[in-house]
């Protein structure tokens, strides 16, 4: 039966209720996540850091220079090199015991370039 304007539903202050609590709960949930997914933006970045220095601690060069060179492969400097017959040079230093300091925490992007301007000579002579 369809309802005019003059047969209206009486007011229902729980529903209101219920409805603004809808409301707010899902701004709240869309803020958490958009909040999160901006603290964790970096995150798969930090990782492959953390486990390049992890490697790098462990003096296990060669897991490093995989993670360096992004080779899941896990191919070693020697096999990278075997065309020259001559290892790299890699220092032994000992390297800082804390991670702590190798925390990225701020990134820009790098100044750009201004555009190549054609060389003058090079249209006269064609």
């Amino acid at each position: 039966m369809a309802t005019t304007l003059f047969e209206y539903q009486p007011y229902d202050p729980v529903r209101e209720r219920r409805q603004r609590i809808r409301i707010i709960a899902a701004v709240v949930v869309i803020l958490t996540l958009a909040a999160l997914l901006w603290l964790l933006r970096f995150w798969p970045e930090e990782h492959r850091v953390d486990g390049f220095f992890a490697a790098l601690q462990a003096k296990n060069y060669e897991q490093a220079y995989s993670v360096w060179m992004n080779d899941p492969a896990g191919n070693s400097i020697r096999s990278s090199t075997r065309a020259t017959r001559s290892a790299p040079s890699i220092s032994t230093g000992d390297l800082v015991e804390s991670t702590a300091s190798s925390r990225i925490t701020t990134s820009t992007e790098p100044p750009s370039l201004p555009a190549a301007k054609p060389a003058a000579w090079w249209w006269w002579s064609r």
